[in-house]
């Protein structure tokens, strides 16, 4: 039987809360201001595994027979702010962890990033097991990636794939996230790990992946939060690879602290950057002692409606659910953007104190819709603000690079409630993951909008 999970911002992967506690690993006294003087350590053994490689950063400096510096060449990806340098002020071994660190220089940054690139260390398949803690501070981002060895296998990003061990943002450190990346369109699969007691900046935890022939599995601390067994590869013009690529080939290990970007945003007057430090207590990685590579892609469940028709789950805003975990509805901001919402007398009320740069800097969705190629749906729902302004309504395709299968339309809103009604016809494909959005963003009014009843009907 296949597991199929709702998540975070993609269609399989689990939210939890609570998820993972810090004692997992070495001792606990091991820590970014101990001064550990212990002999090297070796990575335990697992059962049913291998040992393939481990570092444990035991050493006063980077081992390179593992690891090689990574410094920036080119232009910056995603609007980052940094330069990757190949100067032991990023990176560095100190008390028995790896250190990745941050800088002000000028007016710019600089940061540390390394990959596994040397003889014998990549691999196919496997668990890798990383203990870090992660920096605070807006604007800073964290990455344990696995990359492809040789990108011509199936193509350059993101035909070639790309696994992220973890990732965090930090204006966000009590959340995590694990993703494979791959396809053309640009497609993601992303879970979230949310700390309810504590945060990933203010101790150490294990973050695993687990990367089998058919499924891929994301784990903190032992307790797993996303898994997914649905990806694929597309070349224009030729015929599809056979699942599952292109995450069958050879991947390296690359450790990163990145600033800036899109979804991290720009550091502001609170980042504390004497305190940018991405610390790695070790990367581990193992392998099982074989693999059956006879596997099927799993093509997705699609959701059935409620009594009425109604694929929107909680659309009469009956439950008052929460609406930072994404678990049907969830409230988002981006960029600039900073705001509330709340679910009262069947109401949902956005409050916008800053609109942001882009129309998604003020965000309400819902994932988990489907879309089946062919059909007719219709998209409805009431809505009002406290003074003329707009929003933008459209049915999304976040597993596909948040292509559009309704395209964005603007609403014109007014001080009386009034009801809207768009349809559309599926014609790109059959997604288990639609999501609705409504975009209310970079508007020059931050009134109050309130929402009702929000349908996503099929009508033929």
């Amino acid at each position: 039987m296949r597991l199929r999970i709702m998540c975070l911002l993609a269609a399989a992967g689990l939210f939890l809360t609570g998820c993972g506690s810090s004692n997992s690993g070495k001792n606990e006294e091991k820590s970014g201001n101990s001064s550990s003087s212990s002999k090297a350590a070796e990575a335990p053994m697992i059962q049913g595994y291998e040992r393939v490689w481990f570092d444990e950063f035991e050493n006063s400096k980077l081992n390179d027979s593992i690891w090689s510096l990574k410094p920036t060449q080119g232009e910056q990806k995603n609007g980052e702010l940094q330069t990757y340098t190949d100067s032991d002020s990023n990176v560095y071994v100190r008390d028995g962890n790896l250190v990745l660190r941050a800088r002000k220089s000028g007016e710019g940054y600089t940061s540390g990033r390394i990959i596994a690139d040397q003889k014998g260390k990549d691999f196919t398949y496997g668990k890798v097991v990383v203990r870090a803690k992660v920096p605070e501070g807006k604007g800073l981002h964290t990455a344990v990636r696995l990359l492809p060895t040789d990108e011509s296998v199936y193509g350059e990003w993101p035909k070639s794939g790309e696994l992220d061990v973890m990732e965090t943002i930090g204006s966000k450190v009590h959340s995590c996230y694990g993703t494979a990346v791959f396809g053309e369109p640009l497609t993601s699969k992303q879970g979230t790990c949310e700390l309810a007691r504590s945060s990933f900046s203010s101790d150490f935890h294990e973050f695993t992946m687990e990367w089998e022939p058919g499924v891929i599995s994301w784990y903190v601390d032992g307790n797993l939060y996303q898994k997914t067994d649905d990806w694929f590869t597309h070349t224009p013009g030729k015929t599809d690879p056979d699942f599952p690529a292109p995450f069958n080939q050879n991947f390296q290990v690359q450790l990163e602290l990145s600033v800036g970007g899109t979804w991290a945003g720009a550091p502001n007057d609170a980042t504390n950057l004497d305190k940018a430090e991405f610390l790695i207590d070790y990367v581990r990685i193992y392998q099982k002692h074989e693999y059956d590579t006879n596997v099927e892609r799993n093509v997705g469940v699609f959701r059935n409606a409620d009594a009425t028709g109604n694929l929107i789950v909680n659309g009469d805003f009956r439950d008052d659910e929460k609406l930072d975990d994404e678990w049907y509805w969830a409230f988002q901001t981006f960029t600039t953007g900073e705001g509330k919402a709340e679910i009262a007398d069947n109401t949902m009320t956005i409050s916008t104190e800053n609109s942001g740069s882009v129309d998604y800097s003020i965000q309400l969705v819902q994932a988990g819709l489907p879309a089946r190629i062919g059909k007719k749906y219709k998209v409805s729902f009431d809505a009002w603000s406290d003074e003329p302004r707009s929003m933008i309504v459209d049915i999304s395709a976040p597993d596909h690079d948040f292509g559009r299968y309704m395209e964005d339309t603007k609403v014109n809103l007014t001080q009386t409630k009034q009801h809207y009604s768009f349809e559309y016809t599926e014609e790109k494909r059959d997604d288990p993951n639609a999501r609705i959005e409504f975009n209310m963003g970079k508007s020059e009014s931050t009134a109050n909008i309130y929402i009702q009843n929000v349908r996503y009907e099929l009508i033929n």
